[in-house]
């Protein structure tokens, strides 16, 4: 919902035949320099992203996922939360409900929407969710279904076809003793969900 940018009308003026050499001269020697390319890591993403493309809405929204971390905390009386994220959703929430920002083993809740989590290995992000199991009962994990398993060779051939379904599956036959609620809504990714700001798989894991 961009707005177009300013249009040129009319003749363009004529560019003298000197600048016109210098152009030339400094493309051609711009092509001779090595090309660096940026050195962000690959999972590097703007932390205000979100925020600015929600400026582009005239009326006051909110990404659905976000808001329904909110609901959850609010309807479970959470009021300890231990955050692991990579931008700036529920700030503005959690101060406004006096929401406790608290280190794992004084938490209600674990929420995890850091889009790096998603990029671990399959072997090393279980181990961190047993970690964090341990210290805290409940973990609401918002994962990118895209990223697990992308970077290993590892395979289950008993696992569902559906990638939520295959998801709640394999955390629930590897995690220690939890029960795993896909909480996840339905829709083909098309770029304009804001997936790179609240991953779309949306699951609850909990202690036994």
């Amino acid at each position: 919902m961009v707005g177009s940018g300013p249009v040129l009308t009319g003749t363009p003026k004529k560019v003298p035949v000197f600048l016109t050499f210098c152009f030339v001269c400094v493309t051609i020697y711009n092509m001779k320099k090595s090309i660096e390319f940026s050195q962000h890591p690959l999972h590097w993403r703007h932390p205000k992203w979100g925020k600015i493309q929600l400026r582009y809405f005239v009326e006051d929204c909110k990404i659905r996922r976000e808001k329904n971390i909110e609901d959850y905390i609010i309807n479970n009386g959470v009021y300890r939360v231990h955050v692991i994220k990579d931008n700036q959703i529920l700030d503005d929430f959690f101060e406004s409900h006096n929401i406790q920002l608290v280190e794992p083993e004084h938490a209600e809740l674990i929420v995890i929407t850091d889009q790096r989590f998603s990029r671990l290995s399959a072997k090393n992000m279980l181990s961190k969710l047993d970690a964090l199991l341990a210290k805290c009962p409940r973990i609401y994990f918002a994962l990118n279904r895209y990223y697990l398993n992308a970077n290993e060779d590892i395979k289950d051939n008993t696992l569902p076809e559906h990638f939520d379904h295959a998801i709640v599956e394999w955390l629930t036959k590897n995690l220690n003793n939890v029960i795993v609620l896909n909480r996840s809504e339905i829709f083909v990714e098309d770029g304009s969900c804001f997936t790179w700001v609240v991953p779309s798989c949306e699951l609850l894991i909990c202690k036994k």
